[in-house]
């Protein structure tokens, strides 16, 4: 049987990786909320088939999910339900959840109980999306199109010379297409990114790149950011053709994100102290709505906005920007892209300890705070689907040695 794949731990960008952010970085005031406490969302929809298939959850990297899988009701009930040594949660689908090695090997468990389903042959496997029947596993120097159900290799996505970067941490799926960004240079790949033919691998378009985001496609727009840390230019790609529609000059480190009408970047400009993060909200072409200072990118719906700070989540209007909530949050400093979620109604925040805040989506209201059953030194890959909350958390190091990642599995 062929391997699954990975996706990357907070995205391709080194500051949304584990970047770990002191307060002076994101200053700014904070408000303070009501002390936890559980109680009932406002909304109440869910369904347990929402899942989380790609990195970022979706071609817009929105990191949410408007319906979620999460009954409000459950909330009190939710605790560690399984754990799995040595691996770590990618996707969820179908009441799987697909976990990687520390050497890049993939299995699939049964998303409720943690046993089991399938384990795969293949090494190295660097990021993993699945669409419908088939699931598509990077290879580095290639993407395989895999049958879910039989794990039969039915295609490749490659260069004629099978020499491109290694780049494809960094794919997503919009509707037939498959998008990858850039990987680092080296003497043997070539520095590009690519438009694939979802279905058979073909491969539809190709442009010259530097190190890049991870793509963000919103209404037929590809949206990349290439640079090193604190600098760098923008793109936004005709989707179809590869074709440069517009180019923001000396924007920064951005990542762009997608929910509704509105076009997010998560941006870091300048250089060692003086490095300065903020959002701008854009139209789809390119055009500048409002912009918010000292934040980061966390999630979007598309009526909101949830930024991270150090210590704090701020919920800003999709439309001016203005805030509607700002919520103190107990040991969060990581503002690495990936430790917020949004499912349903509830807003997830990730501490570096591995604890998870559940706030209300409306208000911000503390609801649960979930705490891991050891203390850990590096939380991160939380996703969510099927009613459960996945993250890995590293163990404590025993001696020299590192500890090992465990995924801990939350549900009711």
């Amino acid at each position: 049987m062929d391997g699954l794949a990975r996706l990357p731990r907070r995205g391709p960008l080194s500051w949304a990786l584990v970047l770990i952010l002191c307060p002076c970085l994101l200053a700014g005031p904070r408000q303070s909320v009501a002390g936890p406490s559980v109680n009932a969302p406002v909304t109440t929809t869910y369904s347990l088939s929402a899942s989380w298939q790609m990195v970022g959850h979706d071609a817009g990297q929105s990191y949410a999910d408007a319906v979620g899988s999460i009954a409000p009701t459950s909330l009190p009930f939710l605790h560690v339900r399984w754990q799995a040594t040595g691996q770590t949660p990618r996707i969820e689908a179908a009441g799987l959840v697909y976990t990687l090695s520390a050497d890049g090997h993939v299995s699939a468990l049964d998303a409720v109980r943690g046993t089991v389903r399938h384990q795969y042959q293949s090494s190295n496997v660097q990021g993993l999306a699945l669409r419908g029947p088939l699931i598509y596993l990077n290879r580095r120097s290639e993407i395989r199109i895999v049958a879910a159900a039989t794990a039969d290799w039915t295609h490749s996505a490659t260069d004629s010379a099978g020499t491109q970067a290694a780049a494809f941490d960094s794919f997503v799926l919009s509707g037939g297409t498959l998008f990858t960004g850039v990987g680092p240079d080296s003497a043997s790949t070539l520095s590009r990114y690519y438009a694939f033919d979802a279905n058979t691998g073909k491969q539809l378009w190709q442009r010259s790149g530097s190190f890049s985001s991870v793509p963000c496609v919103a209404d037929g727009i590809v949206f990349l950011g290439f640079g090193g840390m604190g600098t760098g230019d923008s793109y936004l790609l005709d989707s179809a053709t590869g074709a440069v529609r517009k180019v923001l000059k000396n924007l920064g480190t951005a990542q762009w994100h997608a929910a509704g009408g509105s076009i997010y970047a998560s941006i870091l400009r300048g250089g060692g102290s003086s490095l300065r993060a903020s959002i701008r909200a854009y139209d789809r072409f390119g055009n500048v709505k409002w912009t918010a200072h000292d934040i980061l990118f966390g999630a979007a719906l598309p009526g909101t906005l949830f930024g991270i700070t150090p210590g704090a989540v701020d919920a800003r209007s999709a439309i001016d920007g203005h805030r509607l909530w700002k919520s103190l949050i107990p040991g969060l400093q990581s503002v690495g892209l990936g430790s917020l979620v949004v499912t349903g109604n509830l807003v997830l925040v990730q501490a570096v300890d591995g604890r998870i805040s559940i706030l209300d989506r409306e208000d911000g209201h503390l609801l649960r705070v979930l705490k891991p059953p050891f203390s850990g030194s590096a939380a991160g890959d939380l996703i969510v689907g099927g009613g459960i909350i996945f993250e890995s958390l590293s163990q404590p190091k025993s001696g020299a040695k590192a500890g090992q990642s465990v995924l801990l599995a939350f549900g009711p």
